[in-house]
């Protein structure tokens, strides 16, 4: 099920329940066994790190995006761009106990991660891979969106258009599937 959330007219959609807690449960394990230390680097900004897509996850992460993209498709039409793997934006984020994601735009000239593909996206996804932590919500300050996601369920949003931050994760790890999506032409 898509619904908007938020303030009306917000254009931010949340998708519960789209994978299971079983295939989530599978998604985690595949990332987290293939991961290795080329594959799993600090953010600029210090504050999480990542798992990149590569030959030994592609599979799953390429499962994973076309059900994300049938319900960004429900949400807002045929406006963008199918993703084509690998694709550096695409990645499993990683906040442990103490870490925040500060208040930022995933469009802006230079993004969060130092990218100055920013100005491209139309629509930002993230799925939740985790519940069993504290904190970490996600709030977009200006649209009325303060929300901890179920794992197997998403959030999406117009990437220009929205800033946003992730609270503090008081314990336990929090696991983010992020990837973002361009204009058509």
């Amino acid at each position: 099920m898509i619904e908007p959330i938020g303030f009306p007219g917000s254009d931010v959609f949340m998708a519960r329940n789209i994978f299971t807690k079983k295939e989530i449960d599978l998604f985690l394990d595949v990332f987290l066994t293939t991961q290795n230390p080329s594959s799993s680097a600090e953010e600029l900004s210090g504050q999480f790190k990542n798992i990149q897509i590569n030959a030994e996850n592609i599979d799953i992460a390429q499962r994973m995006i076309a059900l994300l993209e049938n319900a960004l498709r429900t949400a807002y039409g045929d406006t963008f761009k199918p993703i084509l793997l690998p694709d550096t934006r695409t990645s499993i984020k990683i906040q442990e106990t103490g870490q925040m994601h500060p208040i930022h735009s995933d469009s802006a000239k230079t993004t969060h991660s130092g990218g100055v593909y920013g100005e491209m996206l139309a629509y930002s996804g993230i799925l939740s891979l985790s519940d069993d932590y504290d904190g970490g919500e996600i709030n977009f300050p200006g649209d009325g969106v303060f929300t901890k996601l179920d794992a197997g369920s998403a959030l999406f949003f117009p990437s220009q258009k929205h800033i946003h931050q992730v609270e503090r994760v008081l314990s336990g790890t929090r696991y983010t599937f992020l990837t973002f999506w361009e204009h058509c032409e």
